[in-house]
C-alpha cells in the first residue's frame, strides 16, 4: 500500500515536471518560429520595396542603392507576366542564376504570396506587368532554433532526473511516518490478540469448572457467551495480523478446487437460510499463494454472503483471463449507500451499525479478505447495482 503511495507521489511530481518542460519547450519553439517568420516577412518586404520599376516598357527593375540588410542572403527574380520571361535576377553571392530562377518559378506555382518551405522564406509581389519573387535562405537561423530546443530538452531531462531523485527522497520522508504508524497498529493488533488469548482461555476454562461444580445459571451462561464472542474477536484479530504480515508458505493452489470445497461446506448453512449457491468454476486456474490464507479469503466472502444476503441466490464464478484469475461473488442485498460501500473494507467498519451483539461479526472479515488479496498483489472491489452486491477479486495465476 505504501509502496504504491510512494510511486504515485514520484509519478505525479515527475510527470508534472515533464509536462511543464514539454509545454515550455513547445511554447519557446513555436513563439521563436512565429517571431522568425514575421522577421523574415519584414525583411523580404523591405527588400522588395528597395527595387523600383523605373520604366515598365523597358521591363527594368532598378535596385535602390540605399538598400538595408546587406548581410542577408537574399535572392530575387522578376518575371514578365505576358511573356513569362525573366527580366531581372539576383542569385546572391553563393548561388547561380539557373538555380535561383528554378526556385522562383516553383514558388510562384505554389500559389501563395508568402510563406516558408524547405529552408526558404519567400515573398511574392504581383503587379500589372511584373511578378517579383524574393526569397532568402533560413537554414542557419532555423538550425539555431532547433539547437535551442535540443539544449532546452537536454537540460530539462537532466532536471527531471534530479527532480526524480528528490521526489523519491521526499516521498520516503512523507510516507515514513505513515509506515511507522501502520507498523505500530499491526504490532498492537498482533500483540493484543496474543495477550488476550490466554486470559480469555483461562476465563472459559474456569467458567466450565464452575458450571461442573455448581451447575448452570444465568450468570455463567452470560460469561460463557461473552467469552466465546471475545474468543472469536481475538481469532479474527490474529487472522488479520497474519494476513497483513504475509506469513505462511507459498505454493501452487488449485483455486477452483479450493472454492468448490468451501462452497460444499456452506451449502447446508445457506439452505437453512433459504439461499441457493450457484457456482461456475474454471477448473484450470492455479494461483501461487498460501492455501490457508486463500481458504480464509473464500470463507470470509461466503460467510459474509450467507450472513447478509436478503434472499434469492449466491452466484459464484471463477474464470481465467490471460494470466489472471477473476473470482466474483454476487448476492441480493439491502441498499448500500456509495459512501458506505467505499468504506466496506475498513477495519471494524459495519454497514449496518444497529445490528445486535449476537451478530458475531466485528467488521474485520472483509479487512482480512483485502489484506490477503493485497499480499499477493491482487485487487478486490465491491459494487452494488440493481439490488445486488458483487465482490470481485483479481489474482495472478501461477502459470
Amino acid at each position: 500500500m505504501f509502496k504504491r503511495s510512494k510511486r504515485k507521489i514520484v509519478a505525479v511530481v515527475t510527470l508534472s515536471l515533464l509536462a511543464f518542460l514539454l509545454l515550455l519547450s513547445g511554447a519557446i519553439f513555436v513563439s521563436s518560429r512565429i517571431k522568425l517568420h514575421m522577421r523574415y516577412m519584414e525583411l523580404l518586404d523591405k527588400y522588395i520595396e528597395s527595387y523600383v520599376v523605373r520604366n515598365p516598357q523597358n521591363n527594368n527593375v532598378i535596385e535602390d542603392e540605399d538598400r538595408e540588410y546587406q548581410t542577408a542572403d537574399f535572392r530575387f527574380a522578376v518575371f514578365n507576366n505576358s511573356t513569362d520571361s525573366v527580366i531581372s535576377i539576383s542569385a546572391g553571392q553563393t548561388h547561380d542564376t539557373e538555380d535561383t530562377e528554378r526556385i522562383a518559378r516553383e514558388l510562384v506555382k505554389k500559389g501563395h504570396l508568402s510563406g516558408q518551405t524547405d529552408g526558404i522564406a519567400y515573398k511574392i509581389k504581383k503587379a500589372e506587368a511584373l511578378t517579383i519573387v524574393a526569397f532568402m535562405d533560413t537554414t542557419l537561423t532555423d538550425s539555431g532554433v532547433y539547437t535551442i530546443l535540443k539544449m532546452t530538452l537536454l537540460f530539462g531531462t537532466g532536471a527531471i532526473v534530479v527532480i526524480f531523485v528528490i521526489a523519491v527522497l521526499i516521498a520516503r520522508k512523507i510516507v515514513k511516518p505513515l509506515e511507522d504508524n501502520d507498523a505500530r497498529q499491526r504490532a498492537f493488533v498482533s500483540d493484543a490478540g496474543h495477550e488476550l488469548k490466554t486470559p480469555v482461555s483461562v476465563i472459559s476454562a474456569n467458567t466450565e469448572l464452575l458450571a461442573l461444580q455448581g451447575g448452570e445459571n444465568e450468570q455463567l451462561s452470560n460469561i460463557r457467551f461473552e467469552t466465546e464472542r471475545m474468543g472469536r474477536l481475538i481469532s479474527q484479530l490474529l487472522d488479520l495480523s497474519r494476513a497483513e504480515s504475509g506469513k505462511g508458505d507459498v505454493e501452487d493452489v488449485d483455486f477452483g478446487r479450493l472454492i468448490t470445497g468451501e462452497v460444499l461446506y456452506f451449502e447446508s448453512v445457506a439452505f437453512e437460510r433459504g439461499l441457493v449457491i450457484n457456482s461456475d468454476i474454471d477448473e484450470n486456474c492455479t494461483v501461487r499463494a498460501n492455501s490457508v490464507q486463500l481458504t480464509k479469503l473464500v470463507t470470509v466472502l461466503l460467510d459474509n454472503a450467507v450472513k447478509y444476503a436478503s434472499g434469492g441466490s449466491i452466484d459464484i464464478k471463477l474464470s481465467r483471463e490471460r494470466k489472471k484469475a477473476i473470482f466474483t461473488m454476487t448476492n441480493d442485498a439491502e441498499a448500500i449507500p456509495p459512501e458506505k460501500l467505499a468504506r466496506i473494507f475498513d477495519r471494524f467498519y459495519r454497514v449496518d451499525e444497529v445490528r445486535g451483539a449476537d451478530d458475531n461479526h466485528y467488521g474485520l472479515g472483509l479487512s482480512i479478505a483485502k489484506a490477503v488479496v493485497t499480499e499477493y498483489k491482487g485487487s478486490i472491489c465491491a459494487e452494488y447495482k440493481d439490488g445486488r452486491i458483487t465482490f470481485k477479486i483479481v489474482l495472478h495465476t501461477a502459470v
